[in-house]
């Protein structure tokens, strides 16, 4: 019998992904996020979806093409992929750009294991 998915595992995932491909980045995001909001980059991602897009959008001088590259590349495909729904991130960082963490997070909850779906909260 497979174990359950749970969301610290897509969490551990995509942290294990972007250190992979750009060391030091997340904990840089964190940083940042933490001395303005108060947590941690993913965590406001999920509470406060635009202000983490436009934190990441900022980094790259305001380029939007450059933070939309970042946040498929970087944050949303290794969610969608862990979920195993590639695909999903596009319609993720609509979401994020919106800023409308309750699609986002009912999103995530419709593909999450039935035993984990209301841990993915903001």
């Amino acid at each position: 019998m497979a174990t359950a998915m749970t969301w610290n595992d897509v969490l551990r995932f995509v942290k294990q992904w972007i250190e992979s491909r750009i060391p030091g980045f997340l904990r840089l995001l964190d940083a940042i996020s933490l001395a303005r909001y108060g947590k941690k980059f993913l965590d406001l991602l999920l509470s406060n979806p635009k202000d983490a897009y436009n934190l990441v959008k900022e980094k790259y001088g305001g380029d939007e093409a450059s933070a939309d590259f970042v946040f498929v590349t970087l944050i949303l495909k290794p969610i969608a992929s862990k979920l195993g729904k590639l695909g999903l991130e596009y319609e993720m960082l609509r979401y994020v750009k919106e800023g409308d963490a309750d699609k986002l997070r009912d999103l995530l909850r419709d593909f999450m294991d039935n035993n984990d779906k209301t841990s993915v909260s903001g």
